[in-house]
């Protein structure tokens, strides 16, 4: 694995001009950020204004999530459930 290109970092989310899954090293949200996304004259899909100090994980934004968790978990980076919060609402309203 190449680290130069795995440790990309970014301050805000709207400075992301590289593709690949991206986690925010503040809260552990995971973002996938395709090359689509990111091409010029395109609408961007997503904003998230609060994001900040952003690591990229993974080049390809396909990467499976486990791998991504690996991944950041083998450079004491926290990368939090993408389902975490969809169980806990549902047992909620259990």
């Amino acid at each position: 694995m190449n680290t130069q290109t795995l440790f990309s970092t970014v301050q805000n989310f709207e400075n992301i001009d590289t593709p690949g899954v991206w986690v925010d090293q503040n809260t552990g949200q995971m973002y996938r950020i395709p090359p689509e996304a990111l091409k010029p004259g395109h609408s961007p899909l997503i904003a998230v204004p609060g994001a900040k100090n952003l690591v990229r994980l993974a080049t390809d934004f396909a990467t499976p999530t486990s791998k991504v968790r690996s991944v950041g978990a083998d450079h004491n980076i926290f990368v939090a459930d993408p389902d975490a919060n969809s169980v806990q609402s549902s047992s909620a309203t259990s």
